[in-house]
């Protein structure tokens, strides 16, 4: 497992003011940084998604969630890092526990539809390519699959 800086936490999304926290911090990614349409991250799936969020100090710098999906699949999204603390181990840190949580619920297999750009990332976490992607808003997006257990 990813042994990141001592100084982020993560925690599970269970208060209304994290939730907002998290949607603030996607907001600032996805839609300032990225560029992505708004209406394309608020997409209904929040309410029946488990969150997390990563705090440097008391500062939200990383999120992501999963939701169940029927056939025991977890669809994992909205992982994102901020951008000045890319390449400590935030992002590993939020799929470990986003897939750690799934299979605790009781998922068999998880999906996810990354940037095209981190398939190797998530070929780390045993995740695969299926097919060759679709383009949204200007990006290139793939769908990627694996069981869950011991990869």
């Amino acid at each position: 497992m990813t042994q990141p800086h001592p100084e982020f936490h993560l925690v599970r999304v269970t208060r209304p003011d994290y939730m907002v926290l998290a949607k603030e911090l996607r907001h600032r990614i996805f839609v300032e940084e990225q560029e992505i349409p708004q209406a394309l991250d608020h997409d209904g799936f929040d309410l029946h998604s488990m969150h997390v969020l990563v705090f440097a100090d008391d500062e939200p710098v990383a999120t992501g969630r999963w939701r169940e999906e029927p056939e025991t699949w977890a669809d994992l999204s909205r992982i994102a890092v901020l951008k000045a603390y890319r390449g400590n181990g935030l992002g590993a840190m939020v799929v470990e526990a986003l897939l750690a949580w799934a299979e605790e619920a009781g998922m068999q297999r998880a999906w996810l539809e990354p940037h095209a750009h981190l398939e190797a990332f998530y070929n780390g976490f045993g995740f695969e390519r299926r097919g060759e992607g679709t383009e949204v808003a200007g990006h290139h997006l793939l769908r990627m699959e694996r069981s869950l257990g011991p990869i």
